[in-house]
């Protein structure tokens, strides 16, 4: 099986009021192993929301489909995070200072 590392995608200026419900409506027809909001240190918000997908073949599909999202007249920056600070809830980055995508 395809590392999780190579299936996690990474959304940039979502809402903060949208929910994982809100996300896995946005991304049906794709499957969803997981995903986690992190939290701004400083600011105590919402941060980025990191989506885990079964395969490399939806993360790359969701990538490509959704490059020009808008959501609520905000434009969402969407890309694959290859690192990031998902490591606690996926378990799967090593590194004890993680790189924020």
């Amino acid at each position: 099986m395809t590392p999780p590392k190579a299936r996690v995608v990474c959304l940039h200026d979502l809402h903060d009021e949208m929910t994982e419900e809100d996300i896995r409506q946005l991304f049906r027809g794709y499957t969803i192993i997981d995903q986690i909001r992190t939290i701004n240190p400083s600011l105590g918000t919402n941060s980025r929301h990191y989506v885990l997908f079964s395969t490399v073949q939806d993360r790359k599909a969701v990538v490509e489909k959704f490059r020009d999202l808008y959501i609520g007249g905000r434009r969402v920056n969407i890309r694959h995070a290859p690192i990031g600070n998902y490591d606690c809830k996926f378990n799967i980055w090593s590194s004890p200072s993680p790189v924020i995508c």
